[in-house]
């Protein structure tokens, strides 16, 4: 996704894992919503920390340890990637309906969109388009790896949308 681009782009960076700096990153977007709603900051904020690190630990563990086999042949990795888009944006979601604990980047969209009048759902995508150019600026200027491809672009077209439309549905459900 993009948003785990730039992660993937500061581990290259580093040398860090890229779990370990997606922490960093939601742990960034947890400051970035504190400053943004300061007194409004409630403990539903601060659960995102700990969700972070257990969410980095599970992609350092999916990401070295599990998914070490290739996707052959182009369709078949958009069609895995898409799938997986789909079923990532119903799962944000549902966690953004039910407004618990929601995932740190989300949880820092939504606190712009108290800021700036915009949807969430678009909040989000932007978030997406960011994160691209964030991670094609940092290859350009460090000369890292390319951390984007044709999924990366793929999901910036569609995780936004698909999290509105699964948002609105879900609404009237739960």
């Amino acid at each position: 996704g993009a948003y785990d681009s730039v992660a993937k782009s500061l581990s290259d960076a580093t040398g860090i894992e890229v779990g370990t700096m997606g922490i960093v990153t939601n742990c960034l977007c947890v400051l970035g919503s504190l400053v943004l709603l300061k007194k409004e900051f409630g403990i539903r904020q601060i659960l995102q920390v700990p969700f972070s690190i257990l969410l980095g630990s599970v992609i350092n563990l999916v990401y070295y340890t599990l998914f070490t086999f290739p996707v052959d042949g182009l369709v078949l990795g958009i069609i895995v990637y898409l799938i997986g888009q789909i079923v990532c944006a119903f799962g944000v979601a549902i966690v953004m309906v039910v407004n618990e604990v929601t995932f740190a980047l989300e949880g820092f969209c939504s606190a712009l969109t108290r800021i700036i009048p915009i949807e969430f759902a678009k909040m989000r995508q932007w978030a997406d388009i960011i994160s691209v150019i964030i991670s094609v600026t940092m290859k350009f200027i460090f000369d890292l790896p390319w951390a984007i491809g044709l999924g990366t672009i793929i999901g910036v077209i569609i995780f936004g949308p698909c999290l509105g439309f699964f948002m609105k549905h879900l609404e009237k459900v739960i």
